[in-house]
């Protein structure tokens, strides 16, 4: 029993590690002058930890952490409520503050990922170093899988994402354990005594009510898995079919009882969310993505095999390859149906991804066993466990190299984020208790889409202002305008920045579909034409503006580099400056407006 120890203790160790080379790395460069931030690589962490610290500072499910107020509406932080409020009770109990809470999350994430991929291909397999092996491989390649990240770089191809989708914090990281621990739960629905069977579907509706509440693209994806499952186990599963309907109707049961609610509150959104979140009405089909092609591709192969004998094809193992294989297929599809697509590359890169890996190493192992097993060669077992090793140690040093490309890629914006940290503290240490409506302006977008994970507040703008769903992309240009003319920025300057695509401008001129076409929508290349119109469209704006818009809303902090002060003449015609407060490089002035 202890030996069995280190075969789940080394992946999850090599996990743990690669997950925080990016924190590592910035503990290391900082120093003694780390400011406390966290290191964020994907760049949507920053509003999470902004919702984050609003809920650690009591502020309502409904509050929008850029606008800095609670809305009416529902929105995609107040949707997703229990990885939130899983993550805020604990670090509110521990007097931990939202930096601090995902500093702990990325190590906790690393440890229930690896847990969870694990007790699966045991469960399954039976075999330690299969399981083992099968962590790394299902969790380190999931970016290479998609052709992002890393390989994409080498290949000369674009980036959606970099580093390790699923330990994005929170979204889809720390619900992320769940999807598979629902997969192992239906394997013990088909594969237990009859005592234990209805309980164990109980357990997988549990969990996914549970993603429900979590995250879209998991719940989604556990749908179209069970739906993959279940029809797969109807056709070709020796089960008898009345148990198998049961437990369909089982799950179904739980899972509608969730839903019910779940439609019920997403009908509460503001239909502006539609837009920003680029919601496309189409039935066309997607049939050129990698791990539909991949998917596909293994699927037929794996049939091939079992008609071959190489393996039982209608056994449960290969039943449940054949439904992880599969799921790709049918999330990447299912507009055809539903006619509604919402950003479909958040399937490729946090979770289908990782199914069809998993799926991938359930029929490797399937195929191996075949081969040595039943060739009934006495050194079959150590042979096994060698390849599994070879393959897990390749799977190691990939995802280490992912992790450390994706670290250097962005140090350049870690190192913004923990030098602005003094500067926010400063202003929420000097607001704390102020029923004041906090407004700050950071002439830099990184350090815009980061002050609200301390401050609780709003910025003046910020590449994240849309991502609650309540303001629409028009309502956000107009901020930008504001944030542009505050910061000093001519329209020559705006032109050369949609020149050189330059992408949280672009993003927010023209919308982040069409600034990152990756993202999906319906959308077409930017042109010339079009760029000249919006950089019109904001000298007009800077040379009308009146005071109602200057001051709409009323900021109250800006700050700027120490010694690298932009000229403050738009500043200081709506407002009045006082002499300000240095705090690490950054200089915080307090605004007063003028009459």
């Amino acid at each position: 029993m202890r030996s069995s120890w280190k075969y789940v203790l080394v992946p999850t160790v090599v996990m743990v590690l690669i997950a925080m080379v990016p924190q590592i790395s910035l503990w290391v460069t900082r120093g003694a002058a780390w400011e406390g931030s966290y290191a964020a690589v994907n760049y949507d962490e920053v509003a999470y930890s902004a919702y984050i610290n609003a809920l650690i500072d009591g502020r309502p499910r409904k509050y929008d952490p850029m606008m800095g107020v609670e809305h009416e509406h529902e929105s995609i932080y107040s949707l997703q409520f229990i990885p939130a409020y899983a993550i805020a009770i604990p670090a509110r109990m521990f007097g931990l503050s939202a930096i601090n809470a995902f500093i702990v999350l990325q190590f906790l994430i690393a440890i229930f990922c690896s847990l969870a991929v694990f007790i699966l291909f045991k469960t399954v397999t039976g075999d330690h170093m299969v399981a083992a092996a099968a962590v790394v491989i299902v969790l380190g390649f999931g970016t290479a899988i998609t052709y992002e990240g890393a390989f994409s770089e080498m290949t000369g191809g674009s980036l959606v994402i970099e580093f390790h989708p699923f330990l994005r914090r929170y979204q889809p990281g720390l619900a992320f354990p769940l999807f598979f621990l629902m997969t192992t739960a239906v394997w013990f629905a088909f594969t237990s005594e009859n005592g234990k069977r209805f309980r164990a579907s109980i357990v997988v509706g549990v969990l996914f009510a549970i993603l429900v509440f979590s995250y879209f693209y998991l719940w989604t994806t556990a749908a179209a898995w069970l739906a993959c499952f279940f029809a797969i186990a109807l056709i070709v599963g020796r089960w008898p079919r009345k148990i198998t309907l049961l437990h369909g109707i089982i799950v179904a049961g739980i899972g509608v009882a969730a839903l019910v609610p779940y439609f019920w509150m997403l009908n509460q959104r503001s239909r502006k969310s539609d837009v920003s979140q680029l919601l496309s009405l189409t039935h066309s089909p997607d049939l050129s993505s990698p791990i539909v092609v991949i998917g596909v591709i293994v699927a037929i192969i794996a049939v091939l095999f079992g008609i071959k004998r190489r393996f039982d094809g209608r056994s449960p193992e290969a039943i449940l390859a054949y439904s992880f294989l599969l799921t790709p297929l049918v999330v990447m599809n299912q507009q055809v149906i539903t006619g509604r697509s919402l950003q479909p590359v958040h399937y490729e890169i946090f979770i289908a991804n990782y199914c069809l890996l998993a799926g991938i190493c359930i029929i490797t192992w399937l195929v191996i066993r075949g081969i040595y097993i039943e060739g009934k060669d006495a050194v079959s077992g150590p042979r096994l466990s060698k390849v599994w090793a070879y393959l897990g140690v390749a799977a190691a040093l990939w995802g280490f190299y992912e992790a450390a490309h994706a670290t250097g890629r962005n140090e350049g914006i870690t190192m913004v984020r923990d030098l602005v940290t003094p500067a926010a503290k400063h202003i929420r240490a000097s607001t704390n208790g102020s029923s004041e409506q906090i407004v700050v302006h950071s002439p830099n977008p990184i350090a815009s889409s980061y002050i609200p994970t301390i401050v609780t507040g709003r910025v003046l703008w910020s590449p994240h202002l849309v991502s609650g769903g309540v303001v629409s992309e028009e309502e956000s240009k107009q901020q930008f305008y504001r944030f542009l003319y505050f910061s000093g920025f001519t329209h020559t300057e705006l032109k050369s920045a949609l020149d050189t695509r330059w992408f949280e401008v672009t993003a927010a001129i023209f919308g982040g579909g069409r600034a990152l076409p990756q993202l999906g929508g319906i959308n077409h290349p930017i042109t010339g034409k079009e760029i000249d119109e919006e950089v019109e469209k904001y000298r007009l704006f800077a040379d009308t503006l009146t005071l109602a818009e200057a001051q709409s809303p009323v900021i109250t902090h800006i700050m700027v580099v120490e010694g690298e002060q932009p000229n403050h003449a738009n500043v200081d015609r709506w407002y009045i400056r006082d002499d300000g407060h240095v705090a690490g490089i950054f200089r915080v002035y307090r605004l007063t407006p003028r009459k």
